[in-house]
């Protein structure tokens, strides 16, 4: 049988130990999204980290005076809801899916128990997810820096 989770469809599972692996797909649950359903919004305790097999999902911020911000698209093979790493934690934004998809969830409280269960398995299971957060960062400072070039009245904006 071939698991859903897998480190050739999921990048952030390469090099993570088998057990992690297999714990993770025991505590999966897929989850059929319609287009423009939120998974989550700003501000909701995470409660799971998610797992996008098909579909496109967006983080999306209000920007005040009813516009709706898209941050970035997440695409087949990638996570998000990382917060659902700390305890507690609220997302500070939102995600819809952009079209029909179908994600896993793994609830927040089971991602944690193992992880903590085998610490260096789990390690390489956090990297991932860190050098993912730092290639979306600096895809986003990029994308801020764009719009100063191309919108020089911004830059004026000083503290």
């Amino acid at each position: 049988m071939n698991p859903i989770l897998n480190p050739k469809r999921f990048p952030v599972l390469r090099e993570v130990d088998e057990r992690i692996v297999v714990a993770l797909n025991e505590a999966a649950r897929i989850k059929k999204y319609t287009r423009n359903e939120v998974v989550f919004q700003k501000g909701e305790v995470a409660r799971a980290i998610y797992f996008l097999l098909a579909g496109k999902a967006l983080f999306q911020a209000d920007a005040g005076q009813g516009m709706t911000v898209y941050l970035g698209a997440v695409r087949p093979g990638y996570i998000f809801g990382w917060s659902a790493v700390i305890p507690g934690h609220k997302h500070h934004h939102g995600v819809v899916c952009a079209e029909d998809s179908e994600i896993v969830e793994i609830p927040a409280e089971d991602l944690r128990k193992i992880l903590e269960a085998n610490p260096s398995g789990g390690y390489m299971f956090l990297r991932n997810m860190f050098q993912l957060a730092n290639e979306r960062l600096e895809l986003r400072t990029d994308q801020l820096l764009k719009l100063f070039e191309s919108n020089p009245q911004l830059q004026m904006l000083q503290p």
